[in-house]
Parts: structure tokens; C-alpha cells; sequence
């Protein structure tokens, strides 16, 4: 570990299953903050000290102040697993809802992604992974660099659970339509007295307006 720290000054310094105590653990750490200003350390070293948690597979019921990251694969696996089709992998559309929530909660999504032997990822994995990335060219400004808001769920009038997120004094709402299975993010200003919607958005419209009667 001290070869990766001198040498590639990991952004991250993320261990699994504990460090061996015979490794001094915390002397790793004060090597890797001194070689890595900003870095920042899970919390799978076994000792007190961590960055942000790392759950599997989990995640939280409100918003958390200490940062965290929800840890899984898209199917039930890390890493390829032959036996893993549609039923065992998390749908598209399950898979945007649940980087929404996470975001809004102050988390991260660590998504593992099983490539077969000759490196190619399975059909099954690549259709969510495109998926996630569609959305994510429309909607990315409601998730990239934004911070969670003073509450992260919410319901439409039309009860429609929403999400919420914040970038600087703009305010995002995804909400998850049953109909249709669309996460379409919108913004709203209110300190400004107006709102922004994407072009030729007739749904963005409804959205804002329903968000002002949020039952909760």
C-alpha cells in the first residue's frame, strides 16, 4: 500500500476487510494524507477513523451529514457472474431512482461493473450502464457537484415521490413517475421568483407547479 500511496497518490484510499494490525493502520493513513492533501479514506481499515462510510448494498433513510457511499453491483455479484440475467440485475429505471436517492442523502453511488473473461461487459450490465448515462447527459445537473437540501424526499400533489438537491441558490427536484418510469430532474429559483425548465418539457411544468403543494 505504501508503494500505491508513493506512486500514484490515490485520490481515494479505499481497503476492504479490515487492515492487518501488524500493518499500523494509522500510520498508513498519516502517510497517505501527507502524500495527498485532499484524500480521503473509507471506512473498511478497522480502526475509528474513516472519511466516509461505505455501506453495501444499504442505503439511508434521511439525509447524513458525515459523507457516505452505497456500495453494490448491478446484479447480486461483485464481478461477472454467468448465472446473473435480468431477474438478478437491477432494472434501468430502479438503478436511476436509486442514484437519485443517494445523491439527495449526501451519498455517492459506488457501482461495480463484472466484465466477462475477454474484458467485454455482458449485454444484461452494458443496457443499464447506457441507461444510467442517458439520463444522466439530460439530467446530470441535478447530481454533478450538487449538495443534498434541507430535506431529500418528497411527494407531488399527485403523490409521486421527488427527490431533492441543490446546486448554489437553485433547487432540483427529480420526481419518479409511475407511469411512465421518467426521472426527469427540474430546477426552480424561488429566491429569484422564477423557474427554469428544459426546452419543450410540457411534464417539467406540471412538476414545478406540483412541487409547490409537496404534501410532505
Amino acid at each position: 500500500m505504501r508503494e500505491l500511496i508513493q506512486r500514484y497518490h490515490p485520490a481515494v484510499l479505499w481497503n476492504d476487510i479490515d487492515y492487518p494490525k501488524s500493518g499500523h493502520p494509522l500510520e498508513i493513513m498519516a502517510e497517505y494524507y501527507n502524500a495527498v492533501l485532499d484524500g480521503v479514506i473509507d471506512d473498511r481499515f478497522g480502526v475509528q477513523h474513516s472519511d466516509f462510510k461505505s455501506p453495501e448494498y444499504q442505503t439511508l433513510d434521511k439525509i447524513s451529514e458525515t459523507k457516505w457511499e452505497e456500495c453494490r453491483g448491478l446484479g447480486r455479484s461483485f464481478g461477472y457472474n454467468r448465472a446473473e440475467g435480468e431477474a438478478e440485475t437491477i432494472a434501468p429505471d430502479e438503478l436511476i431512482y436509486l442514484l437519485v436517492d443517494i445523491v439527495s442523502k449526501n451519498g455517492n453511488l459506488l457501482l461495480d461493473v463484472g466484465p466477462e473473461a475477454d474484458g467485454t461487459i455482458p449485454p444484461v450490465q452494458m443496457s443499464r450502464l447506457q441507461a444510467l448515462g442517458t439520463w444522466l447527459q439530460q439530467n446530470g445537473e441535478a447530481i454533478y457537484g450538487s449538495r443534498p437540501w434541507k430535506r431529500a424526499v418528497g411527494e407531488t400533489a399527485e403523490d409521486i415521490p421527488v427527490r431533492f438537491t441543490r446546486k448554489f441558490r437553485s433547487l432540483r427536484h427529480t420526481p419518479r413517475s409511475a407511469e411512465n418510469n421518467q426521472h426527469d430532474a427540474h430546477v426552480s429559483r424561488s429566491e429569484a421568483g422564477f423557474t427554469d425548465l428544459p426546452a419543450g418539457k410540457r411534464e417539467a411544468r406540471r412538476m414545478v407547479a406540483a412541487r409547490r403543494g409537496c404534501s410532505r
